[in-house]
């Protein structure tokens, strides 16, 4: 059988080896047993967790296979970026599914193109300070004014390109 890796959260009242994942949390309880293996939902899962300061949860847990421990919240926070990507893409700004496209290969370089424009839109609202939650919008309206009026903003613009150019877009994206 195919054993494919894989990290979920879980809520707080999982039982995680028969404790509830809230009582793993407490006090950093699940490092004690950091290499083990806990029965969760009849799968034998690796368990980590990590405080939170800003949310509904006071912690983030995951179960993995395939991972433990600390990989395991490092890979699981890296998702943050596909998330905000994908929520971009969909309703908050580029409205991708309103496309209606169904070929394969111009769904993939669309994809690429707007994979892209996100970057840019994300780097330049970041670049100017504005809080987390409007980084991307404030980018992207800024990004639209530049290439919708590039005579009127050509230092604007070119700021903006000295900036993309010096250091990589992967940068900005951990969260």
């Amino acid at each position: 059988m195919l054993e494919v890796p894989y990290i979920v959260r879980v809520k707080h009242n999982t039982l995680v080896g028969g404790s509830p994942a809230s009582w793993m949390c407490a006090r950093n309880r699940w490092r004690k047993r950091a290499g083990e293996r806990f029965e969760v939902f009849g799968q034998e899962v690796h368990f980590a967790a990590k405080r939170i300061k800003k949310g509904r949860d006071e912690y983030l847990a995951v179960i993995a296979h395939g991972f433990s421990g600390d990989e395991a919240l490092r890979l699981y926070r890296l998702r943050w970026g596909i998330e905000t990507l994908f929520s971009h893409l969909k309703k908050r700004g580029f409205q991708f599914e309103d496309t209606h496209m169904t070929k394969k290969e111009r769904i993939e370089k669309l994809m690429g193109v707007l994979a892209v424009a996100f970057a840019l839109c994300y780097r330049r609202g970041k670049n100017h300070g504005y809080r987390a939650k409007s980084i991307f919008r404030k980018g992207m309206e800024s990004l639209h004014r530049i290439i919708s009026k590039p005579r009127r903003f050509a230092e604007e613009l070119a700021e903006f390109i000295d900036v993309v150019m010096r250091r990589p877009l992967t940068e900005n994206f951990v969260v």
